[in-house]
């Protein structure tokens, strides 16, 4: 009996080895975004006008409007983001 518990023992613990080397890496995920349109008072689009953003740690990314006033910041890690126009 003992003979068959040390072998399902190891069988067990040989299973949960592989596995664990097998599972798939977890790494940061950079694949947040944050979009938007700008528009004057009337509803136009402002085109070229300056974004940044800062995060809660200060880093710093600037993006233009396109011409319809659409801008997009990419591959972004989770956290608070403050966003200024600029000139």
């Amino acid at each position: 009996m003992r003979k068959f518990a040390k072998s399902w023992v190891l069988s067990v613990c040989s299973v949960a080895l592989l596995i664990s080397i097998l599972a798939p890496r977890a790494a940061a995920q950079n694949d947040g975004a944050i979009h938007g349109q700008i528009l004057d008072v009337t509803g136009k689009p402002w085109a070229e006008m300056g974004i940044q953003i800062v995060n809660d740690q200060g880093a710093k990314q600037d993006a233009k409007t396109d011409k319809d006033g659409n801008y997009i910041f990419r591959n972004l890690r989770p956290g608070v983001y403050n966003l200024s126009l600029i000139h």
